[in-house]
């Protein structure tokens, strides 16, 4: 039965830290993830930007061809690529201000990680130092166990003359399982355990029980 104790504790305790690493790994996997995956939207949604005011460009460019002959076509060209260095400069500054705010955020998150993962790592000491325990205690009771079977094995009452099994089952249920107890009992304890245990007395000074377990 200790043997079962002792197995199906540390099976527990197995099982618990497996789940913990489990769960730490899982949050640390998710929250990468979740962050490359926002990173990669983002550059992806301002590449599509970018190519749709490209488009815009090259459309309202190709609009206005015929109409550069009635205006002042160096000051028009000039205009217009000056709006457009603008829109791309403002694009290239709106891009590097994101990356750096998920570069920012990233590093936050990166921080609450390590945060948590020293927090598992605490609980995880704290269970492997529970399993130690339990284990030490769960080998103590087997050793006390052993030592108990081995006292009752070696003390067996009923090979004194006159003390069958069913005395021996009584006199256990009054703690007396061992030939030394037995053979230091005095005829004033033997009375007294008469009352208890019916005939006792008479026939423990019958047989004299206690020479007997001196013996032993």
């Amino acid at each position: 039965m200790l043997k079962k104790l002792r197995k199906t504790l540390s099976k527990e305790i197995k099982n618990r830290y497996e789940q913990m690493e489990s769960r730490y790994l899982g949050l640390e996997n998710r929250i990468y993830t979740t962050i490359e995956d926002r990173l990669t939207l983002l550059e992806s949604k301002f590449d599509d930007l970018s190519e749709l005011i490209k488009d815009e460009v090259r459309f309202r460019k190709e609009r206005n061809e015929d109409k550069l002959e009635d205006i002042d076509q160096e000051e028009e060209v000039s205009s217009f690529s000056e709006t457009v260095e603008d829109v791309k400069e403002m694009i290239d500054e709106t891009i590097k201000d994101t990356k750096e705010k998920v570069k920012e955020a990233k590093e936050v998150v990166n921080d609450k990680v390590e945060v948590a993962k020293q927090i598992v790592v605490s609980k995880l000491k704290k269970g492997k130092k529970a399993k130690n325990k339990a284990e030490k205690k769960v080998k103590e009771a087997t050793k006390k166990a052993k030592v108990v079977a081995k006292e009752i094995e070696s003390n067996d009452l009923t090979v004194i003359k006159g003390l069958g099994v069913k005395m021996a089952e009584k006199l256990k249920a009054e703690g007396i399982t061992s030939f030394q107890q037995l053979a230091e009992m005095t005829e004033k304890e033997a009375n007294a355990l008469d009352e208890k245990i019916k005939s006792f007395a008479a026939r423990f000074k019958r047989y004299e029980w206690n020479k007997q377990a001196r013996e032993q």
